[in-house]
């Protein structure tokens, strides 16, 4: 009762939302950076083509992120910050099946560097981006669940058969990251919450 009461709270959802646009800049031009690279890699090992097609996905799902921060700060300090938040979870969630679609669809079949290239970008960025976007609830989930999920089952039961020791670890893993992310969460609500309570303490 206590947690819906924090995030109802207008004033703790509006510091819970301006946390996340604090990141979200910075956030977007490290994912775009991150997946020239990703091009880079696929046209280097024969795979351009599809490689385009991912990465002009991913410059739209860029200009998202970038028009939402945009739209942010030019808002109206008086309207209501929720739509912006909505906005957020709906490009991370975009995001997470960019990431996903490298994971499973983009996958190499044959052996090499590729594979653990593409597994430490999709690993680095979900977990990278863990402060960056909790401050909000299902803000990073919408982002890790789609980029993570597809990609361990795709390893793990479909690609190569199915490896039960491997897939039950990568689920773990899963879950542990949605376990940090809503720990975080609640645990940036109360802070904020304290804040709006105690300004001159906790400002």
């Amino acid at each position: 009762m206590a947690d819906k009461q924090m995030a109802a709270d207008p004033a703790v959802r509006a510091l819970q939302i301006d946390e996340v646009f604090r990141f979200a800049g910075p956030a977007a031009g490290f994912s775009y950076f991150g997946a020239l690279l990703v091009l880079g890699v696929l046209a280097d090992t024969g795979d351009l083509g599809r490689g385009s097609v991912w990465f002009l996905g991913a410059t739209g799902v860029t200009l998202v992120r970038v028009m939402t921060v945009i739209g942010y700060r030019r808002r109206d300090p008086k309207s209501s910050p929720e739509p912006w938040a909505n906005l957020v979870i709906a490009a991370n969630l975009l995001a997470g099946i960019q990431w996903g679609l490298l994971g499973t669809i983009l996958f190499p079949h044959n052996h090499g560097y590729r594979e653990l290239f593409t597994i430490m970008v999709i690993t680095c960025f979900v977990g990278g981006s863990l402060t960056a976007y909790s401050a909000i609830r299902w803000a990073h989930p919408a982002l890790a669940i789609p980029a993570t999920i597809p990609t361990g089952v795709y390893l793990f039961v479909v690609q190569d058969g199915v490896h039960a020791y491997a897939g039950v670890a990568a689920m773990f893993f899963c879950f542990a990251i949605y376990y940090y992310s809503v720990r975080l969460t609640r645990h940036l609500e109360e802070r904020f919450a304290l804040q709006v309570a105690y300004p001159t303490c906790c400002g």
